[in-house]
């Protein structure tokens, strides 16, 4: 049997589901005997066997014409229902772009967030309630990256509890330099302000808690949402106090993080949450909305603040002082950093895919 990883939805830059999509095929091809369906931007380890793939078919692409758009659509859906691979092939989807024509597969689903915002996500809504179910039906197990997300799997679908397993989020926690620059200014940082359930309004509404002590950077100001904030802040009269990045290099965005009095990351939903664990990380505590993904991916390591409770984020901003320095030395924020490092998900990615697919064959144990 062969091991086949599906990585064609994987765009040349990744974010999100890419960049976890890229962690665990790291992971996958150090470890197993496999195929990789790939576009040719894709990297791949010398002798890892490439499976051709159009770049049209990957996600994350820039704008093009609507013409070009369709185009790149209908490729798209012919390349799932046809599927590059032979008969007998095992395929994992580390995204939930699985395919029709075999049942001899996992597919990951990340967040159910667009059936909860459907007018926010009507594309993505109709996939989940029409493609998804039979995607599901069609796959021996789907790995989730949360128990958050594993109960809104088992509440909106069909599927026996047994076939789900959680393979959350992989980081590379590898202990980082975090001395902050003695120069920095205080800021507060976002991560992420791309879409509705981001929160950023939240904020913004007690700005007056933080604008006298505090600049705010927003890194991802994005889309129609990130307009929306811009529009807000204007209104609000915070152009002085607000400055919105929305691009930036990974190595600008590590020094951002290691410069931050904190992370705020006031999400009304998640699947995982990567930036508060980027944070961390780095030695920047993040403060995040009480939600229960977060309770479950950052345990002791965050300040939790009840969303619309002004007094909480009151506590939440004078408390930064104080915890921040002894963040770096903090059991619990070591104990979160281990919980998802490459060699902890590696593993529990392992005991997942074998107790599915025993048969497949381990380059090394």
């Amino acid at each position: 049997m062969r091991f086949v990883v599906n990585m064609s939805s994987v765009a040349a830059h990744p974010t999100g589901l890419g960049s976890y999509a890229t962690r665990i095929c790291d992971h996958i091809v150090r470890r197993y005997d496999c195929s990789v369906i790939a576009p040719p931007y894709l990297a791949l380890p010398e002798g890892v066997v490439r499976i051709a793939v159009p770049a049209s078919v990957a996600m994350g692409k820039k704008k093009r014409s609507r013409l070009a758009h369709l185009f790149g659509l209908v490729q798209r859906q012919l390349f799932y229902l046809k599927g590059p691979f032979r008969k007998g092939d095992f395929v994992y989807s580390p995204t939930h772009h699985g395919f029709f024509n075999t049942k001899n597969q996992i597919v990951t689903i990340h967040d159910l967030i667009a059936l909860h915002f459907p007018d926010n996500f009507p594309r993505q809504t109709q996939f989940f309630k029409s493609v998804m179910p039979r995607l599901i039906a069609r796959s021996r197990a789907v790995f989730v990256v949360s128990e958050f997300t594993k109960r809104e799997v088992l509440n909106f679908f069909d599927i026996d509890e047994g076939k789900v397993f959680v393979v959350p989020n992989v980081f590379d926690c590898r202990d980082v330099q975090i001395a902050r620059p003695a120069d920095k200014r205080d800021f507060l940082l976002v991560v992420g302000c791309h879409l509705p359930h981001k929160n950023i309004e939240e904020i913004l509404k007690v700005a007056a808690l933080w604008s006298d002590r505090y600049v705010l950077k927003i890194v991802g100001a994005t889309g129609y949402y990130g307009d929306r904030i811009r529009a807000r802040v204007r209104e609000m009269g915070l152009e002085t106090n607000v400055e919105f990045l929305p691009f930036v290099a990974e190595a600008e965005l590590d020094l951002l993080y290691r410069q931050a009095a904190a992370l705020l990351y006031p999400s009304t939903i998640e699947g995982f949450g990567l930036p508060p664990l980027e944070a961390l990380a780095r030695g920047t505590l993040p403060i995040v909305s009480d939600i229960p993904v977060h309770r479950e991916v950052l345990g002791e390591a965050a300040i939790f603040v009840t969303l619309g409770d002004n007094a909480a984020w009151a506590g939440a901003f004078d408390a930064i002082e104080a915890r921040s320095p002894a963040l770096a030395a903090s059991p619990a924020r070591r104990d979160v950093l281990d919980r998802y490092s490459a060699e902890a998900v590696g593993r529990q990615f392992d005991t997942a895919l074998l107790s599915v697919a025993p048969d497949l064959r381990c380059l090394r144990r």
